[in-house]
């Protein structure tokens, strides 16, 4: 019987898909593999189905690539450029209203500690700006949610204490911390911080920001007055 040539199989079926699955791709090419733009709202991440991701050419480092080792985010490394499993992938593409480029979400990382920036980009791609809007581990202390009229608020847990806590070992010990709400619109390709919230202290625990069921602003936090 005649044997079955997987590897020649997988080939075809990248070949045919025209979707190079694992090669590091332009900020163009991937603009134009993307067939359509995520509808908003936007809230994240989006739990009805795993997104398509491509590995982005980010040799350059025209993306920031931090990627945390505490929550207070004083501690980092970068993120290897390579396709897999540590360099930027890009995840979903929207376009906001009355804008004319495009945005990209990207997250670089790993499981353990896994960054999140928004890519604001031209029909030719190239990189306008960037703003970082999600970073988690073990937990989540940064995400960001974009509202119907393009307005992108991304909500942080910022701890008070100078003593870092990691952000890929758990659990640790509850901490008190202030909810941050920053509000960003896009203008002319450009991310401008509009408004700041801050919100009352808080304790926060591991079991409260590994819940992965419930989004950072869903806390019920005290807002200050501004």
């Amino acid at each position: 019987m005649r044997r079955i040539n997987y590897f020649s199989l997988i080939a075809f079926f990248i070949i045919f898909c025209n979707v190079p699955v694992s090669a590091q791709l332009s900020i163009k090419k991937i603009l134009d593999y993307y067939k359509k733009v995520y509808p908003l709202p936007y809230p994240y991440p989006q739990p009805e189905k795993t997104p398509v991701k491509f590995s982005v050419d980010n040799s350059q480092v025209k993306i920031p690539n931090r990627v945390y080792k505490n929550i207070q985010c004083t501690e980092y490394d970068f993120a290897f450029d390579n396709p897999h499993p540590h360099g930027a992938r890009s995840y979903a593409k929207f376009q906001l209203p009355q804008q004319e480029g495009s945005l990209l979400a990207i997250h670089l990382g790993h499981r353990f500690s896994r960054t999140h920036i928004l890519v604001s980009v031209d029909s030719d791609g190239n990189v306008l700006d960037t703003l970082e809007v999600a970073v988690m581990g073990k937990v989540c202390i940064k995400e960001y949610r974009i509202l119907t009229d393009g307005q992108i608020i991304v909500t942080t847990i910022k701890p008070k204490q100078e003593e870092s806590i990691p952000l890929d070992f758990a659990p640790f010990e509850p901490f008190v911390g202030n909810r941050i709400d920053c509000t960003y619109i896009v203008e002319n390709g450009k991310f401008v911080l509009k408004k700041e919230q801050r919100y009352a202290d808080r304790t926060y625990t591991y079991e409260l920001l590994s819940d992965g069921d419930s989004k950072l602003w869903d806390g019920n936090e005290q807002l200050l007055d501004q």
